[in-house]
């Protein structure tokens, strides 16, 4: 049985030729062969055959591996299946085939050029052109040569990430994160931190929302971090980093009983005092000994958003409509200017991805046994494009990159929340304008029923 895989490689012919053709694996290159090229030249004719074609630039090469089970297949026959499957799949491409022998699974590596000396075509690896081309014709030879195949294609091998759970002794890849979470949000020292010590760990991190979520390596789905039994935002991460998340279980709505402190509204005027003044015929604040309706608990929901209102409104001295409407004008380009912001912190992500993520991968891969031959791959991918780096200051340009995102994104929440402030306070404006300024109003009934409405 032969599982094989085909995968694009970021790295130079010569580094992946020298991995896959490694004499110590290869009883000295006996069991190396070239197709459409020479050992000792192969590097430098992929080249050409990309300048030729004009073809230099995105996926330098394409790395197959094709591995048998243990004691099944010999290094000649194992050879000899990676030829005829390079002759069929692999026509017109020029490829160096080497079948390691160092382990108790022979496997064969494949390091294909990604442009073709026939037609300069690039190669292309797919869903269907594995299952159809790939798998398919790996099968067909194998069962020529008398092997045999996977017959139930939807079961998968332990992944890398799970071996790694079971090894550090936790049968579930949540139990993982939440271990993995708790050393890292001991050590790290902002939430950008947070985001490359996890990354270097083997998690997908997508932190463009509030709550971000880290997907183990081949996983199906990320998870939330959570702390006390509550999942993590993003502010949350930094508020606990930096000491201030004292007990996240703690519910922080202001009960129905805790007014807040009494506002002398008639030294208010303008919006304002039409909201104070609101707010101490419901009870709302403290200082008041006679209430006449006491504000029960599906009123918060009201009572929170008047108070928000009336902090919005002191924050910027907001008297009028001139007043709100100047306010959510600056809101909006301000939101523009961090919106083109953000576009070009993460261009510059996208652009730096690969140097990134191999970052990350020569951390997570570091103790990877060889018998997981595409995350061996990986790892020498990742340590050939560090190769001759300084790892300290791309890890630093990392983390400030992060943290620029971080700062973009809290502003960015920040803002959204004044604009539904802003339109909140518009409507209740008119709401609190009609019952104050209509004399046959019973005010208190009137916001009983708006109160019941909400």
């Amino acid at each position: 049985m032969a599982v094989t895989k085909v995968l694009s490689r970021h790295m130079r012919p010569d580094q992946l030729i020298s991995y896959v053709a490694n004499p110590m694996k290869t009883e000295e290159h006996t069991l190396v062969s070239c197709f459409h090229c020479e050992l000792d030249t192969a590097a430098r004719q992929m080249l050409e055959t990309k300048a030729r074609w004009g073809k230099e630039g995105g996926i330098e090469m394409f790395h197959g591996i094709q591995s048998f089970d243990p004691g099944e297949v010999s290094p000649e026959l194992a050879h000899d299946i990676g030829r005829q499957f390079i002759e069929e799949h692999f026509k017109g491409y020029e490829v160096v085939l080497a079948t390691h022998i160092d382990k108790d699974h022979i496997h064969n590596h494949m390091a294909v050029n990604s442009v073709s000396f026939l037609t300069g075509k690039k190669y292309h690896s797919t869903a269907e052109s594995y299952y159809v081309q790939v798998r398919g014709t790996s099968d067909r030879l194998c069962r020529e040569n008398g092997l045999s195949v996977i017959e139930n294609p939807g079961r998968r091998g332990k992944s890398y990430a799970l071996w790694r759970a079971n090894k550090l002794g936790y049968p579930t890849l949540r139990e993982m994160l939440d271990k993995d979470a708790e050393e890292v949000l001991a050590i790290a020292l902002s939430a950008g931190d947070v985001y490359r010590l996890m990354e270097a760990r083997g998690y997908e991190v997508e932190h463009n929302s509030k709550y971000p979520t880290f997907k183990p390596k081949g996983a199906e789905h990320g998870f939330r971090l959570k702390h006390d039994g509550k999942s993590l935002s993003e502010d949350d991460i930094t508020a606990l980093i930096e000491g201030d998340l004292l007990d996240t279980t703690t519910d922080t709505v202001i009960k129905p009983r805790e007014r807040i402190p009494f506002v002398p509204f008639k030294k208010l005027h303008g919006f304002r005092a039409l909201v104070a003044h609101y707010m101490y015929i419901l009870g709302m604040f403290a200082e008041r000994k006679q209430v006449p309706y006491k504000v029960k608990p599906e009123d918060l929901k009201l009572f929170r958003r008047l108070q928000e209102e009336l902090i919005f409104l002191g924050k910027y001295e907001i008297h009028n409509d001139d007043a709100l409407n100047a306010r959510e004008t600056a809101v909006e380009a301000e939101m523009d200017k961090l919106t083109k912001t953000r576009t070009i912190l993460n261009s510059k992500k996208k652009r730096n991805k690969k140097l990134y993520d191999a970052l990350a991968d020569a951390e997570y891969y570091a103790g990877v046994p060889e018998d997981y031959a595409e995350e061996h791959a990986r790892l020498y991918e990742a340590q050939c494009l560090l190769e001759g780096r300084d790892i300290t200051a791309l890890n630093k340009e990392k983390t400030e990159l992060y943290e620029k995102l971080i700062a973009v994104n809290k502003r960015l929440r920040e803002l959204r929340s004044e604009k539904r402030i802003i339109s909140n306070t518009r409507v209740d404006m008119l709401h609190i304008t009609e019952t104050m300024d209509d004399p046959a109003v019973n005010r208190q009934e009137a916001m009983r029923e708006l109160m019941e409405e909400r």
